[in-house]
């Protein structure tokens, strides 16, 4: 989902699997903020382009109001924008899913914020226009976030089923990669042959198209300039519009930004061994890292020589659907995912850890990412291979040299030639060299970069900045992946809204100074309890946990039940025995004056009867703890799976380690009443019925016990208090 930035102070008004490449599995990016503009100017309907509202996509929270607060609609351009294409004499037209989140503002600034995806066929609506909602950037702008042609509900979608089956049954098989880039290519060109069929004109979804589309979506909507925001690809269409339409955009932010100069094919070997480079740096440049993740390069290795020679069997779960798939964890997809994970900056400080727990057999992490990343279907297949193939693709470049690099970059030879190859068979109109040369503009731009970044490399905002006569800073962020805004936290948000705010004035980055390193993780800032495996299974209902689930309700209640079984047994036992006042004992007699009085003998039955007779209220209170240890499962735990953090991949974060610590609450709850128990079956002072109640209630005990354990309950804490030692005294 795209990231929205921090809240901050209001300002002052005036102040954005295929195994093919590891680059195609770039997360939807978090673009900047929006502005606010006039309503939207009506548009005859014949005319082109246009705008169309329509009921949105997307359920709207509480506060938000259909074609009020939020409007939505299709956005309908040509096809083609020069020369145009025609049927019958009428120009053929495409329909792209807008959502426009107005401003909050009573007087909002005249030009907003357009987010401009990611990836080439990226969709944006789904993944990130409700989280946009709340971004600070909208209290003065409208904030604008689409579908571009060929994705998400734009019309037509050139989504591809076959690759996605395709690459979904790759998952559980061990294939070299040179036979699952040929099988994906033969998928590829299956969905090619399919759309090519329906009718699409493949070589209308490319960059120059799609700048022109911004700028269409600027007329239809009535404004006369844009703010716009885009990382990766998404840079690199806005660099088109400033060549081509500069005069209808206000500034410009390029977050880690693929410029026309970069090939996004032939570059993905050399800028993912820099990354890999950067990060083992970093790593040994602070204790916190380099004392608890000794030799980490090596350990990585090792690690991925022994899954390239015996892949480990892995169960993912597709989160649309709750269906399991077999999956093989290799060598070679483990630094798929790690690269993955470098361009989140969220991610980035549970690598080290991560690769240690891999290390040890310990996949949980793992399969928790990859539930999350594996399936995703936010991008069309289709649209993706039709930008790239019209431009990084069209040129004789060939797959690189990668004889220097580390030996897991490069298997990415062999995936770039198949890449190649595909392109080959795509044919899809070229772009170069229009869409390929640098830019000159002299519209204001900030360009943002990240030194972990996998994908676009800090180097690559020289070559934007070269690109532009006026620019406003060129900044990298010493621990950010792809995208600094905001996961790098109130500096990048700082420097964008100012830019927003006045694109034309000189900004201050001090902050920069100040931005921390990277916060490693490290075991003791995580406890490894499996929370998010057992709510998953909840919420797919699966039959073997819900049975846990009634057990362990069972168990509970019994244990309860004391909360009126006793005081009904108490009631009935003091009316069965009225009070006899002939037992009373009789008055003392008149001590002898100088005589001490002799204190009475100690009543050692009663002392005795203690231990027994605390069994009733221990069960009780054993039974309120497994309430509260399944109550806070769904309300304390399930919140802070379902917020996303990347941390809840290993487990659950420190601060809960005192939920991790229940189980072991119980242990020694269990353990005391089932000896204030046994002392009560074997006195005397016990009935039978009070025995037998007391006797299921143990067993019951016993049984909750067994479940939070079979559950994976207990040994987290011990693991976790023994990490804390270790790290908070140096053991």
């Amino acid at each position: 989902m795209m990231p929205h930035p921090p809240a901050r102070s209001p300002r002052p008004v005036g102040r954005a699997i295929f195994p093919l490449l590891t680059v195609a599995a770039l997360l939807l990016g978090a673009p900047a903020p929006a502005a606010a503009g006039p309503p939207p100017a009506p548009a005859a309907q014949s005319a082109v382009p246009r705008f169309e509202p329509d009921t949105c996509w997307f359920t709207l929270p509480a506060g938000e109001t259909a074609d009020t607060t939020v409007v939505c609609g299709w956005l309908v351009v040509l096809e083609e924008h020069a020369p145009v294409t025609a049927t019958n004499g009428r120009p053929i037209t495409l329909k792209l899913a807008v959502a426009v989140l107005k401003a909050r503002a009573f007087r909002p600034q005249p030009e907003p914020i357009v987010f401009v995806p990611d990836q080439p066929g990226q969709a944006a609506i789904d993944a990130s226009a409700v989280a946009l909602l709340a971004s600070p950037l909208r209290d003065q702008r409208d904030v604008i976030v689409y579908d571009p042609r060929g994705a998400g509900h734009s019309q037509p979608n050139l989504d591809c089923a076959e690759v996605r089956s395709e690459t979904t049954t790759q998952l559980g098989e061990n294939l070299a990669l040179e036979e699952a880039a040929a099988r994906y290519n033969v998928a590829a060109l299956a969905c090619r042959e399919r759309l090519v069929q329906g009718g699409a004109n493949l070589s209308a979804y490319n960059t120059l198209e799609q700048a022109a589309d911004l700028d269409d979506l600027r007329r239809a909507l009535g404004y006369t300039q844009l703010n716009l925001y885009g990382s990766g690809y998404g840079a690199r269409v806005i660099l088109n519009l400033l060549r081509s339409q500069p005069a209808g955009v206000r500034g410009a932010v390029l977050d880690s930004p693929l410029t026309p100069q970069n090939n996004l094919l032939s570059e993905a070997p050399a800028t993912a061994d820099a990354a890999l480079t950067e990060f083992f740096a970093a790593c040994e440049a602070l204790a916190r890292c380099a004392v608890w993740y000794r030799d980490l390069e090596r350990t990585l290795a090792n690690t991925v020589d022994i899954l390239n020679a015996r892949p480990a069997a892995l169960t993912l779960t597709d989160p649309a659907t709750g269906q399991t798939y077999p999956a093989q964890l290799t060598g070679d997809r483990l630094i798929e995912a790690l690269l993955q994970m470098m361009a989140r900056a969220d991610a980035l400080p549970l690598i080290p850890e991560i690769v240690r727990r891999t290390a040890a057999r310990q996949y949980t992490p793992l399969e928790n990412y990859l539930s999350a990343t594996a399936f995703d279907r936010s991008r069309a297949a289709g649209a993706y291979w039709s930008a790239v193939c019209a431009e990084d693709g069209a040129t004789q470049a060939g797959p690189p040299d990668v004889r220097d690099f580390r030996r897991w970059v490069q298997g990415q030879a062999v995936t770039i030639e198949a890449a190649y190859r595909l392109c080959g068979d795509w044919r899809v109109r070229s772009v170069l060299p229009a869409a390929g040369q640098p830019v000159t503009s002299s519209v204001p731009v900030l360009v943002l970069t990240g030194n972990f970044d996998p994908y676009t490399p800090a180097a690559n905002g020289l070559l934007a900045a070269g690109s532009t006569t006026l620019l406003m800073g060129n900044f990298s962020f010493i621990n950010s992946g792809h995208r600094s805004y905001p996961s790098s936290g109130e500096c990048a948000v700082g420097l964008v809204e100012d830019f927003y705010e006045t694109p034309g004035l000189a900004l201050n980055s001090d902050c920069l100074a100040t931005v921390p390193a990277v916060n490693w993780v490290i075991p003791s800032d995580v406890v490894d309890m499996p929370a998010r495996s057992l709510l998953a299974d909840l919420h797919g209902q699966q039959p073997r946990t819900l049975l846990w689930l009634g057990l362990l309700a069972l168990s509970t209640l019994a244990l309860l039940s004391g909360l009126v079984v006793f005081p009904l047994a108490r009631l009935a036992q003091a009316k069965e025995k009225p009070l006899d006042l002939s037992a009373m004992p009789p008055a003392p007699t008149e001590i002898p004056t100088g005589m001490p009085a002799m204190p009475p003998p100690p009543d050692l039955s009663q002392a005795g009867a203690m231990l027994p007779n605390a069994a009733p209220w221990l069960a009780v209170i054993l039974g309120l703890l497994l309430a509260a240890l399944a109550v806070l499962l769904p309300y304390l735990v399930a919140p802070v799976l379902a917020a996303g953090a990347p941390v809840t991949w290993i487990g659950l974060p420190g601060s809960l380690a005192w939920y991790a610590a229940l189980p072991a609450v119980e242990l020694l709850l269990t353990i005391l009443f089932i000896a204030a128990a046994g002392a009560g079956l074997f006195g005397q002072e016990w009935s039978r019925r009070r025995k037998l109640y007391l006797t299921l209630l143990v067993l019951a005990a016993l049984a909750a016990l067994a479940l939070v354990i079979g559950a994976g309950g207990l040994l987290p804490a011990w693991v976790w208090l023994r990490s804390w030692i270790a790290s908070s005294f140096g053991i």
